[in-house]
């Protein structure tokens, strides 16, 4: 199998890091991971190390250099970055004449729908987050055609080592007793795929024979419910099944509500509060703990999240190579394992 030249943008980051993974153990030798910093991470692999930033039309033009696919994971935080750092992106590819783009967007734009959600259901995102990704979309579809092949996938929640949304908050979460079984709020469908079985599909993706422009969903191969997926992370924590939550005497909305204010407190006056605290190591971890706790607790968010039943089908990545062969067992044992190895937990 002769592989192509390709350039991983986001090459440090949670998912780049696993495609790098991905590319180097398929056995192709012409890996260049595209970085804004250096990473640990990356120094086992036989991978070329590019400073690229999506901002500079610059440093994506060198990076692009004899590079025939772009697997683009980059995404810049800053409102409205991303957007422009994936046009800029696609400028740099028109003018390298790269062959192929696998542009990883997210179920995000499907927004609240619920059933079973195929590639034609229409976008609809209702947060920023997917509304930066539909606009990726829409730039990616404009620019392919003869010259430039696109794959969109979008994978659905990803979790596994290095990742923080979907797993390390839970696990943390788990382990210092804040989260447990969310009941009638926790029956919803955890659409989970394992990150290294989204890595293997994207770099499939560089040389299948593919139309001018396609959409994939990227899901796992076991959905359980959110309440199932977190008693796993229980259960391989040591720490037994998931606990049931206890009746509280102040509403849920209300302690979102709450927090939402400690937070904005913590925020504005951060100043006066290490002052205070300043050469006082019992004030200094007492304001530690609450800030990580204010900031980390999956109780502010609103029970839909958890609640809602959908499910994404693969039918169609399927027929392209996507293979999701981690069990939902094996991925949350190598999550626990990777929280405990990073010190995420108290052993």
């Amino acid at each position: 199998m002769a592989w192509p030249r390709i350039l991983v943008t986001g090459g440090t980051g949670f998912i780049g890091g696993w495609v790098v993974d991905a590319l180097c153990s398929a056995g192709t030798t012409e890996v260049v991971a595209g970085v804004r910093r250096p990473s640990p991470r990356l120094e086992r692999f036989p991978v070329k190390l590019v400073h690229c930033d999506l901002m500079d039309r610059g440093s994506l033009e060198k990076a692009l250099r004899g590079i025939e696919v772009v697997i683009h994971c980059a995404r810049d935080p800053a409102k409205g970055a991303t957007v422009e750092g994936t046009r800029h992106l696609l400028e740099a590819i028109r003018a390298r004449s790269v062959k192929r783009l696998v542009q990883m967007s997210s179920i995000a734009v499907y927004g609240d729908a619920s059933g079973i959600i195929t590639e034609d259901v229409p976008a609809s995102p209702i947060d920023q987050y997917g509304e930066e990704k539909f606009a990726e979309e829409k730039l990616c579809q404009a620019a392919a055609g003869p010259d430039l092949t696109v794959a969109v996938v979008r994978p659905s929640l990803v979790y596994g080592p290095f990742g923080d949304l979907w797993t390390g908050r839970f696990i943390e979460g788990i382990a210092a007793g804040r989260l447990r079984q969310l009941g009638k709020d926790g029956r919803g469908q955890a659409n989970l795929i394992y990150v290294v079985d989204l890595a293997r599909f994207a770099a499939e993706l560089s040389l299948r024979p593919l139309p001018e422009y396609s959409v994939y969903n990227a899901n796992g191969a076991e959905i359980p419910t959110f309440d199932e997926y977190f008693d796993r992370l229980s259960r391989a924590l040591g720490q037994g099944p998931l606990p049931v939550s206890e009746r509280r005497a102040i509403p849920k909305g209300l302690r979102r509500q709450v927090r939402r204010a400690a937070r904005l407190l913590l925020r504005t006056q951060q100043a006066t509060l290490k002052k205070i605290t300043h050469g006082k190591p019992n004030l200094e971890s007492a304001l530690s703990a609450i800030e990580q706790t204010l900031q980390r607790d999956v109780n502010d968010e609103p029970s839909s999240r958890f609640s809602r039943h959908v499910v994404y089908s693969n039918d169609q990545a399927r027929r392209v190579g996507l293979q999701p062969r981690t069990s939902l067992q094996d991925g949350v044992n190598a999550s626990v394992e990777w929280a405990k190895s990073r010190g995420l937990i108290k052993q």
